[in-house]
């Protein structure tokens, strides 16, 4: 429900929920689904514009979904790292680039095409913003591909849009 609250507007209610759980997760040493709690509060500080507090949290959870081998928990954190480099004022490109190349190397090896898409998609949107047009036609032309064959019609449209540009 915190997860939902915060990437609804309700951030600060969904800030809280998370770190209930999180802090009682804690108490318990309850480690299953932790990583997952972990970028959810990420996620949370992420929306919030708290860009430190979201670095700490998705640091932890990458090393604990690590530490639990979750790989497919650690391809979402890495997508998520690269959000917050990106998102960071000022923005670090050179370190999302690597962040979402990174989760999208561990998605392959994985067949996790959706994460595959979203990497594709914040590299598209990433190039779009440095002016890098070849690299960023490449990334979100793959991006709608894939979300195409997923029959995820909003993430196509939004891949589709950035191609068209700036009115897109």
């Amino acid at each position: 429900m915190g997860r939902v609250y915060a990437l609804t507007g309700r951030i600060a209610e969904g800030i809280a929920l998370i770190a209930g759980s999180v802090k009682e997760a804690e108490s318990k040493n309850a480690a299953l689904a932790h990583p997952l709690r972990l970028a959810w509060l990420a996620e949370a500080h992420l929306a919030a514009g708290e860009y430190e507090h979201a670095w700490h949290r998705a640091e932890e959870a990458i090393a604990l979904s690590r530490r639990y081998k979750e790989k497919g928990q650690e391809v979402w954190t890495l997508h998520l790292l690269g959000e917050i480099a990106t998102r960071r004022d000022p923005a670090d490109v050179e370190g999302a680039e690597r962040l979402y190349r990174q989760a999208m190397t561990a998605a392959d090896a994985l067949g996790m095409r959706p994460a595959i898409a979203h990497c594709r998609l914040s590299l598209g949107e990433l190039q779009v913003r440095a002016k890098h047009w070849d690299a960023a036609r490449k990334h979100l032309e793959g991006a709608a591909a894939l979300f195409r064959c997923m029959g995820m019609a909003s993430l196509q449209e939004r891949a589709e849009g950035k191609l068209r540009g700036p009115s897109g």
